[in-house]
């Protein structure tokens, strides 16, 4: 079964869930990076539904993430790194990935899926996020989303922005501003809970 992006539900509102007050820019600071993010137009709805993935999910999840070690040592020197998944190995990887120009590359879409489902894993084992099935009025997406916080981010979805619209760097900053409204909501921050 082949992954299918089901909905792009806008890059910016995978950088930051639901936060009650909405500003336009700012510039937000974590682990000495400073970054400049846009306010979400569509956060996540009061009537969203989540799901748990199906074990055809989870079997195609696992047969993704084996690819992506395969993918990560091809652009990486044939190394792994310590924490396999991490999402600035993914981004130096896609870099590499994007300048390729021989006639075994990965097509895009394999890339999207591979990519994406590493960086879900990165953001699910490093941010107390878990994988689910996100439906609204926009449709139907995979998503990780915090244990207990309206934060999530659509890793598919991420992925393809980097590569459509050349954002490098992008997967590292979505994960250190998800970190930050995580952070922020875990210190009393006005974050909406989780149905």
């Amino acid at each position: 079964m082949k992954i299918k992006i089901l909905i792009i539900m806008g890059f910016l509102s995978a950088l930051f869930g639901t936060k009650k007050s909405q500003g336009q820019n700012q510039i937000v600071e974590i682990d000495g990076k400073k970054i400049e993010i846009v306010k979400s137009e569509n956060p996540i709805e009061s009537n969203y539904g989540l799901k748990d993935l199906s074990q055809e999910h989870l079997d195609h999840f696992k047969d993704l993430l084996e690819r992506a070690q395969i993918f990560i040592k091809k652009y990486n020197d044939s190394r792994l790194p310590e924490s396999i998944y991490d999402s600035r190995t993914l981004d130096f990887v896609l870099e590499k990935w994007k300048l390729n120009e021989s006639n075994d590359k990965e097509s895009q879409e394999e890339v999207i899926e591979i990519i994406g489902c590493a960086f879900g894993q990165d953001i699910v084992k490093e941010l107390n996020c878990e994988w689910k099935l996100l439906t609204d009025e926009y449709g139907t997406d995979y998503t990780v989303i915090h244990k207990k916080y309206k934060i999530n981010g659509f890793p598919f979805s991420s992925v393809l922005k980097a590569i459509e619209e050349n954002r490098n760097g992008s997967l590292y900053d979505i994960k250190l501003v998800l970190k930050k409204n995580i952070l922020d909501a875990e210190s009393g921050a006005d974050f909406d809970k989780r149905k």
